[in-house]
């Protein structure tokens, strides 16, 4: 009788494993998606990597 109990009990627990499994990649490939939805503000300041990488042009 214990040996039956320990196979339902094994079986119970890979059904849960197996069943949350999706579950639980669905959710975080949705918290992922979620943290993804930031807003690229760019740089302030417009050129601003040209004007560092060029020389200074005297007047």
């Amino acid at each position: 009788q214990q040996e039956i109990d320990n196979l339902k009990t094994e079986l119970e627990m890979r059904r849960n494993l197996a069943s949350n499994s999706p579950t639980a990649i669905l959710q975080r490939a949705q918290i992922r998606r979620d943290g993804s939805k930031g807003i690229f503000q760019g740089d302030p300041t417009p050129d601003r990597l040209d004007q560092l990488q060029s020389p200074k042009k005297e007047d």
